[in-house]
């Protein structure tokens, strides 16, 4: 029974939080093709570029030091923050609860800041396992402030009568 346990638990920390960080990525580079506007595509587009070129600033640097100092030797699974991971879905939730009134003139900047920090932290995650813990309990608070506010916001009462 134990051993079952343990390969639940190692599929969560060895492929979901990748997977979903992978999800991120996929989707920051898909919201350029949803917009309209010629010239936001162009913003969004390039601001994903630009997060990708951060990334591998961030990237070289981090290899640098790592090649003068020697690379951790951590184990991937750190510990898991219950308070990080409540807390990162009490932020989730109204972000994307204003997400549909986010100006069009934002796109670039928030698929940017969206793109290097997926990256930066998939990077670290996998590689370095110094910032484990954080990672994996924003992840999964994040993963569940989103699908939370999927789950009860664009239901109405109506809607819920209507169903069954």
């Amino acid at each position: 029974m134990s051993e079952i346990i343990r390969g639940i638990f190692d599929v969560v920390i060895w492929t979901y939080v990748p997977t979903v960080l992978g999800m991120v990525i996929a989707f920051a580079y898909a919201i350029a093709g949803k917009m309209e506007n010629k010239h936001y595509k162009k913003t969004a587009r390039s601001g994903f570029w630009a997060g990708f070129v951060l990334f591998l600033i961030v990237l070289v640097y981090q290899v640098g030091v790592f090649l003068r100092n020697g690379f951790p030797d951590d184990p991937i699974y750190k510990g898991f923050s219950v308070l990080l991971a409540l807390g990162a879905v009490l932020v989730t939730y109204p972000i994307f609860y204003t997400g549909k009134k986010t100006s069009p003139t934002l796109a670039g900047w928030i698929v940017l800041v969206i793109t290097s920090l997926s990256f930066y932290m998939l990077f670290h995650y996998l590689f370095v396992h110094t910032y484990n813990e954080y990672i994996l309990s924003m992840v999964l608070g994040v993963s569940f402030g989103i699908f939370a506010h999927t789950a009860f916001t664009p239901v109405s009462l109506d809607d819920l009568i209507k169903f069954s």
